[in-house]
């Protein structure tokens, strides 16, 4: 009976092979995809049935173009150096996987494989040298083991000619073991036949256009495709695509030192100096990692040959080529009108621009100025920033590198004539524009004459909307053109328009220019007020007065700006108003005070703030002057919570919803972050500084406290976190975003906010432990200092920056263990605070004193400084460093009967708006000034 039954089974095993065999004969010629699908379940099922022979006979019925013997492994090499990507890394696998769970949910449906399905693809795209080769070959090598059948790769764009899909198929088709046929439309049937049944990896590099790579992509849900292209390709890849942007300066600074061989952390000055010389472009911190290759002298000396802008491109030239020459591999696709409109650009003083800018520039009309902006937008030789907030228009940029290129361009390509020419069409333009906003915001303006009413207003469409809007907004409008009408104080002075010449300058303030010498905006003022003079107009004198205090404010030029607040006291003690559109003496008194307020803030000065704002607040009891008085009411507040423990911790006011102008939205953001950042919600506090950074507007002075109050968030995650990755990841953001904001205002000639940020620099440094590096710089601050103080300013003006340097010190001086000085600069540390008003940072001197004199085994005394320091520390609610003193509390020895009797207690603080306690959380970060 066995034997019987084993003859059947034998017997229907080949009927069912035969049946399989003759279907799969009569399907074969059909050619689809389903027939391929088809060929390849039977060949699996006749490897089981009849065994490896008649295996082969069936794989010899499959199409043309089965497997080769071995899948093709075409990938480039990982790529060296890698870092700084992560994140971007993250994202691309978080598209990969979408794609892949949309394919398994869709299957489920179907209950059966979907021949129509297409290849997962992944586009990444961005402007040139920004590193997108570098990351779709690491994301490529990433998931290769994904793809069993084989991995393709092919460059697109060779020698600066985009390659057509027949030439790129038939390359495929060979290295899929396929003899190409001579038409595209073939191919293309042979590709999707050959891909059908495998799960190959395809990386795509430098796609020019959709029509170039939508035959590329295989028709199998298995497969997937890497494509990088300049712009984004539309259609199918929309959905699927990354816009690479530069990396922010922690991660490249990462990258930095991976490419310059380098350790972490090392001259972190002369680091952040490269990276904003760079402007972080990843293509230049590779060239220029290799010209440093682990040579301390070399980068000491990158920065001199990288700092003429006009020459800094051509040094940049590496091992695998220069930074030129991807630019140019784009600009040379241009026609001639969007290559002549880049040159151009690089005239431009603002750091931001609008698209009529070509206009004047190149005699255009409106739609062609505005169609080669869009040009150079979509190759991303410039860069889309936002849309203008008051007229809804895109704004662009430069790049730093891209702007060097235009200016090498331009020299070349332009006689000298034609750029002048190009100039005074553009200045022209811009300053009849500028006198058409100045008359709405002052009726005693007199009319435009000469070369400004011969310049005519005929820019843009609707042009009187425009001039309105900018009127309404005129905080915004300077900022954005600062550059510009810094030009235009000049040419009014040229042209002897002396009205136009000082109200131009009077709406400036304390802006810092990033592409105008910070000498070239004071000469402006000089000349201004000498242009009020000439006009006899005694407002107008102390107006540009009052913007040139605010500038010198902004560079920290203390005393001079002091000289000159005074001298505005004597001119408004002389000034009589004369018309209705003049203002005020109170008005003026009280701008002077706000000015001199916002000084002493600034300088951390609290009393003195907190005097000179109040008063400013008396002047306007009786005023109307709503923006004057919302901008004194957010410094003040600032004031308050710095000089109240009970305030420490009490919530700003939300801006949300709240009109404020310029200068008083900025301010609340960056109060809300210090808010959000001692109440450890370290999200909240990020995104309150990315939107103080939104309003920066090309404001130099704003980019770097923007920096700093960056660097004292990730030092205070540093040191609030247990786990050693996190501490020193957090410490390394810490640190280059402290030296970023230390060269930034070097470079405006802000000697005081460099020697602060230097101090950050210390404090980032010793948590990192890297003493050594610690001490150079702290070294280097205390050098600065005294050179300051040889100057102009003033003892009164250094006490809080000489108390900082002090805390730096004696930080420094505990890690090391020098714990005689550690004391000394401690308690001058604290004198000094404690002058100012600063007691939160006097309490946290107090409590590092107290660990002094612990290790000199002074317990009694160290006890005396660490109860006061916890009285403080409990009164404003900063239950972290209330931890700190417990901790250093429970390490004395002293039989002081608190330690054993008294509880620490936290009393949470009243918020000032409704006098109600405010929960706070069990731990908060420490504050640094």
């Amino acid at each position: 009976m066995r034997w019987i039954l084993m003859r059947i089974a034998r017997r229907w095993r080949f009927v069912a092979v035969a049946v399989t065999c003759f279907a799969l004969a009569a399907v074969a010629p059909l050619g689809g995809l389903f027939a391929t699908w088809t060929t390849a379940r039977t060949a699996e099922l006749l490897l089981t049935l009849a065994g490896g022979a008649v295996a082969a006979g069936a794989t010899a019925l499959a199409p043309a173009g089965g497997r080769p013997d071995t899948a093709p492994a075409r990938l480039p090499d990982f790529p060296e150096n890698f870092a700084g990507r992560e994140r971007e890394l993250a994202d691309l696998r978080e598209l990969y996987d979408e794609q892949s769970e949309q394919r398994r949910r869709r299957f489920r449906r179907t209950a059966a494989p979907l021949p129509n399905a297409r290849a997962r693809t992944v586009l990444i795209h961005g402007q040139p040298g920004v590193g997108k080769r570098a990351l779709a070959r690491a994301f490529a090598r990433s998931i290769e083991a994904e793809h069993p059948d084989g991995a393709l790769y092919f460059d697109l764009a060779t020698a600066s000619v985009p390659k057509g899909s027949a030439e790129i198929l038939g390359a495929m088709l060979i290295d899929l073991g396929v003899h190409p046929d001579a038409t595209t439309d073939a191919r293309i049937r042979q590709f999707r036949t050959a891909t059908s049944r495998r799960r190959v990896l395809i990386l795509l590099e430098n796609a020019t256009s959709l029509d170039q790579v939508k035959n590329l992509v295989p028709n199998h849900a298995g497969c997937t495709v890497v494509i990088t292209s300049r712009r984004t390709l539309g259609g199918s890849f929309g959905p699927h695509s990354l816009r690479l942007g530069l990396p922010d300066s922690s991660r490249a600074a990462r990258m930095l030192y991976e490419h310059a061989s380098l350790p972490p952390n090392t001259a972190p000055l002369e680091i952040a100096e490269v990276l904003e010389l760079c402007g972080r472009l990843p293509s230049a911190l590779q060239v220029g990692g290799e010209i440093i290759d682990g040579r301390a002298a070399e980068l000491a000396d990158l920065p001199t040959r990288l700092a003429p802008e006009r020459r800094r491109l051509r040094a940049l030239c590496g091992v695998d080529g220069s930074v030129e020459r991807e630019i140019r591999q784009v600009y040379d696709e241009l026609g001639e009108r969007e290559r002549r409109a880049l040159r151009h650009l690089s005239l431009i003083e603002s750091s931001t621009f609008l698209p009529w800018v070509l206009m004047p520039l190149l005699n255009l009309g409106y739609d062609d100025a505005y169609a080669a902006m869009k040009r150079l937008a979509e190759v991303e030789l410039v860069q889309r920033v936002s849309a203008d907030e008051v007229l809804g228009i895109s704004r662009y940029r430069l790049h730093a590198l891209t702007r060097s290129f235009a200016y090498a361009e331009l020299d070349e390509k332009e006689p000298p004539k034609r750029q002048s020419a190009a100039r005074g069409r553009l200045d022209s333009a811009f300053l009849a524009m500028t006198h058409a906003i100045m008359a709405r915001l002052d009726p005693s303006m007199p009319a435009a004459a000469g070369r400004v009413a011969s310049a005519g207003l005929a820019l843009i469409p609707d042009q009187d909307h425009v001039i309105a809007r900018l009127a309404d907004n005129p905080d915004y409008w300077v900022r954005a053109e600062y550059g510009h009408l810094v030009v235009g104080v000049d040419l009014a002075y040229e042209q002897r328009n002396w009205p136009l010449c000082w109200r131009i300058a009077a709406r400036l303030g304390g802006c810092v220019p990033l592409y105008v010498p910070v000498s070239t905006c004071q000469d402006a003022f000089v000349k201004a007020r000498e242009s009020a003079r000439i006009d006899g107009s005694e407002y107008g004198e102390i107006l540009v007065c009052l913007a040139h205090a605010s500038l010198l404010v902004a560079i920290e030029d203390y005393a001079q700006a002091l000289r000159l607040l005074h001298e505005v006291d004597d001119l408004i003690g002389a000034y009589t108003p004369g018309s209705g559109h003049e203002p005020s003496r109170t008005s003026l008194r009280a701008a002077r005070m706000r000015t001199e307020g916002e000084m002493w803030l600034q300088a951390a000065s609290y009393r003195a703030a907190e005097d000179k704002l109040g008063t400013a607040l008396k002047e306007l009891s009786t005023s109307k002057d709503e923006v004057e008085q919302q901008r004194i009411g957010v410094l003040a507040a600032e004031a308050a919570a710095a000089l109240s423990k009970e305030q420490w911790l009490a919530e700003p006011a939300r801006t949300e919803g709240n009109p404020m102008d310029d200068r008083a939205a900025f301010r609340a953001r960056l109060a809300r972050a210090e808010w959000a950042r001692r109440q450890m919600r370290w999200t909240d506090a990020e995104v309150a500084l990315a939107a103080a950074r939104g309003f920066n507007h090309g404001d130099a002075r704003r980019r770097a406290a923007v920096e700093y109050r960056f660097a004292k968030l990730r030092l205070s995650q540093c040191r609030s976190t247990r786990n050693p990755t996190l501490h020193a990841e957090y410490g390394a953001d810490a640190l280059v975003h402290a030296a970023t904001a230390s060269f930034r205002f070097s470079r405006m000639g802000n000697r005081v906010g460099s020697i602060r940020a230097r101090c950050m620099v210390v404090l980032a440094l010793v948590e990192l432990g890297a003493l050594d590096e610690a001490t150079r710089q702290s070294a280097r601050a205390k050098q600065e200092l005294a050179l300051l103080r040889k100057s102009a300013e003033t003892d009164e003006i250094l006490v809080p920056l000489r108390a900082r340097v002090a805390r730096a010190e004696g930080i420094l001086d505990l890690r090391r263990g020098e714990h005689d000085n550690a004391q000394a600069r401690l308690q001058e540390a604290i004198a000094d605070f404690r002058g100012v008003g600063d007691w939160w940072s006097a309490a946290e001197c107090e409590l590092c004193l107290g660990q002094v004199l612990q290790k000199l085994g002074e317990t009694t005394t160290a006890n005396a400084n660490l109860w006061p320091a916890c009285d403080a520390f409990e009164k404003c609610g900063d239950t972290f460093n209330v931890a700190r003193v417990r901790r250093a509390l429970a390490n004395s020895s002293s039989d002081d009967p608190r330690l054993t009797i008294r509880r620490l207690r936290v009393r949470p603080p009243r918020s000032p708006a409704t006098g109600s306690s405010s929960p706070t959380r069990k731990t908060r970060p420490p504050r640094l000034n």
